[in-house]
Formats: C-alpha cells, structure tokens, sequence
C-alpha cells in the first residue's frame, strides 16, 4: 500500500498544509499476523477519522496529506532514531527518550493504553523495511510540500491534525464547563510565529470550542522538526477531542459527527486564507534547505 495519499488542488493558491499522520486505517496484513491484539485493541492508538475533517482543504486552495499506514505500524511523528530495543532485535543505538522509554517509539511497542503490540521481537531488518517504504517516504513528500510553500509563497503554515482521548483532557481542568476541546500546540512559542499563532487561536475561538494552548500537548516530533519561523516554516499542532465526535468504545462515529464536520470546514476555510503576519510583508525572504 502507498504510505500516504497527497490532496492538492488545481491551484495552490495558500501557503498553508493540512498533515493528518496518525488517521490511517489500512493494516497490513502480515503485519496483523505479529499481534495479539484484537481489532479493536490495534487501532487504540489512531486520531480515528481526523482525515474526514480535513477533506475540504484543496476546495479552499490548500494542499492535504494524510498517512494511509496507522500509527501501531510505524509512527511518522518520531525521529526515525526513536527505535525501542525491547522490540526491534540487533539495534546498535538507539535515542533514549522518554517516548522509546514508554515503548512509543517510531515503531510503537504498545498501543495507547499500554498494551503490548507484538507477541515477539520484530527483526531490525523489518523494522528497516518499514522506515523506508513507509516512513521516508512520507517526510520527503512533506518537506517538498513546505520547501514549495516556501518557494512560491514566502512562507509555510503546517497545520498539524490529531485527535486526543477524552480521558487525557478530562482531569486537566477542575470544571467540565473549563476543559478544553481543541489543544494548539507551537512547542511553547518555538514552532511559529506568536501573531500566526494567535491568528489560529482566534480561528477556532470564534468557530465555537474551548481552546487551550499547549497543555496537555504542545507538539510532538513534526512540530519541533518542521517548525523554524527564521526560515519562514511555521507549524502548529492542533489536537482534537474524540468524544465530540465518536464513541471511544467501538470507534463508531456518533450523532456529533456531522456537527464537528460542518465546523471544521468552515475553520478550514478560514484557516487556509491566513498569510504571512503584517511585520513579515516587507521581509525579504529566502528559500530554506529544509
């Protein structure tokens, strides 16, 4: 199967990319064969649908790429460096981080609520053949597509999709009435421009959700990789909560479905009209190496 399915539009007329990299539903099948787990057991760890929200950015001008892989099989928001080797067998280094630690790695050990993935270790070559069939692929097409954001625009804003567990929002805030439905996330101010990011805050403000910035989630390994305001690429990470719009249960979609949908459209829109901020128009920029 491809790695990924790239939407543009007969005229990119924005600068602005739509990434959803953790909504992919295809299973390989020999892939299914290494697991334990139950069908709905392997997809607890998919933004389950992000992609259905995100469907009508090439109507508004802008491009969308969306992975076809799911997250359980190789994680395309790691550094191909995170690999775990409680489960990939002859790895000779590896980056210990709190992710890999966690068995979250580029190729995940555990689902999202910590239930073992694979009954045994998987070969490094395997793993190997998944980074390059699966995950370089999808980072070059995306670091093409903001390289000519940048070439044609002057810019690039990469809004990065997720969806969260309503259970990892939930305690966050001491009201039901305070807890947040959509988290932005700039890596605390690193990832873009303030007045960009604050543009996107109002946005959705406006559309109608709860908004909180940088908490619980403030951007994970796309956000901090691609994000660089000097060089003109600006990335944000937007997390949705899932309950407005399945049951978590059986992954079903439920009567807030269409709501949510016909919402994010318009912040689609909206989203794809932003351009550089008023202090960046007389900048001259340059084209970045990515």
């Amino acid at each position: 199967m491809d790695s990924f399915v790239c939407h543009v539009p007969e005229v990119v007329d924005s600068p602005v990319l739509f990434n959803s990299p953790h909504s992919g539903r295809l299973y390989d099948r020999c892939f299914l064969r290494q697991t334990p787990l139950s069908w709905q057991e392997i997809r607890l760890s998919e933004d389950c649908y992000v992609d259905k929200f995100l469907n009508s950015a090439p109507r508004c001008g802008s491009v969308f790429v969306e992975a076809t892989f799911p997250r359980a099989f190789v994680d395309v928001n790691r550094s191909s460096n995170e690999m775990d080797p409680k489960i990939i067998k002859g790895l000779n280094s590896t980056i210990n981080s709190p992710k890999v630690s966690a068995g979250l790695g580029v190729i995940p050990r555990v689902v999202g609520n910590g239930l073992d993935i694979y009954k045994s270790k998987i070969s490094y070559q395997e793993a190997e053949n998944r980074l390059r069939n699966y995950y370089f692929p999808y980072h070059k097409k995306l670091r093409e597509l903001i390289e000519k954001a940048v070439q044609k625009f002057g810019l690039s804003i990469v809004f990065d999709f997720h969806s969260m567990p309503h259970s990892s929002i939930r305690d966050c805030k001491e009201k039901v009435s305070e807890v947040p439905q959509i988290v932005l996330g700039d890596c605390y101010g690193s990832s873009c421009d303030s007045e960009l990011f604050e543009k996107a805050y109002e946005v959705f403000v406006a559309g109608g959700f709860r908004v909180e910035r940088n908490s619980p989630f403030s951007g994970g390994f796309i956000t901090k990789n691609y994000g660089s305001p000097v060089e003109k690429v600006h990335v944000i990470q937007v997390e949705i909560d899932k309950s407005l719009y399945m049951n978590e249960e059986d992954f079903r979609l439920h009567s807030g479905y269409e709501d949510l949908r016909l919402r994010l459209d318009a912040i689609v829109k909206s989203l794809s009209c932003m351009q550089k901020p008023k202090r960046m128009v007389h900048e001259i920029t340059s084209l970045p190496y990515l």
